[in-house]
């Protein structure tokens, strides 16, 4: 019998209590801030933008439903059952939250530091019972099943989360600028008002060091100068770790 609750019901229990804390984290700290997710869950906020009727935990039901099929014939039994869990309970929790309370809104660099913590903390937990929340989450557990040697994390030269943590509450304090969209390699700030002439070049160079495909989005011309140029320009600042 204490084989059978070790080997079933703790791994379900806690995959249970990470799905409960990953639906908070979305509700509370990416919903009503307007923040971007990525992955399946982004998507399924921008469905529910455009229809309001659709709910985001079933959008994202739906949505893997493909992906679910796709790994049918790779997936073990466990991983498959457990992953197909921790999906549906987790979009389950993210819709009946949302029915139940509304949360106000908070700074938005708040909201991306606390929601990165509670949800990558909850993602943690789910992937240590050897399950998924589905998603992008699922295709790199098959990437990982066919290239083994492959790390779930680490994919490129991506700052570290105290440095990001750090550049952000910098920007935040010195240009208004905050996160409006996060995903694993992808990070995009808005700012209210483009960013003055005079400091245009010096903040070019943070962003050059802070991420250096940040210069190469700028085009065949690519370089601080035309950098500075868009700065001056744009309310959108989008970096890309590739």
């Amino acid at each position: 019998m204490n084989r059978v609750a070790k080997q079933y019901v703790l791994p379900y229990l806690w995959i249970t209590l990470a799905s409960a804390v990953y639906a908070v984290g979305f509700n509370w700290c990416y919903e009503p801030n307007q923040i971007g997710f990525g992955g399946i869950t982004g998507v399924g906020q921008i469905i529910n933008h455009i229809l309001p009727w659709a709910p985001i935990g079933t959008v994202v039901i739906i949505l893997n439903i493909p992906l679910f099929l796709l790994g049918w014939k790779l997936l073990g039994g466990h991983l498959l059952v457990s992953s197909l869990y921790s999906m549906f309970i987790s979009s389950i929790f993210i819709d009946i939250l949302h029915m139940l309370h509304t949360f106000e809104p908070m700074e938005p660099i708040l909201g991306c530091i606390f929601g990165g913590v509670i949800m990558g903390g909850s993602l943690g937990v789910v992937f240590l019972q050897g399950a998924t929340t589905g998603g992008t989450d699922l295709i790199a557990r098959l990437l990982k099943l066919k290239l083994a040697w492959l790390p779930m994390g680490g994919w490129n030269n991506c700052p570290t989360p105290f440095a990001m943590m750090m550049t952000a509450r910098r920007w935040y304090e010195e240009y208004g600028a905050w996160p409006a969209a996060v995903s694993h390699d992808i990070l995009e700030f808005a700012v209210e008002q483009p960013v003055p002439r005079e400091r245009c070049l010096e903040l070019a160079a943070e962003q050059g060091i802070f991420c250096p495909e940040r210069v190469l989005t700028c085009g065949e011309d690519a370089s601080l100068g035309r950098l500075a140029g868009d700065l001056m320009r744009s309310n959108i600042w989008f970096f890309i770790w590739d």
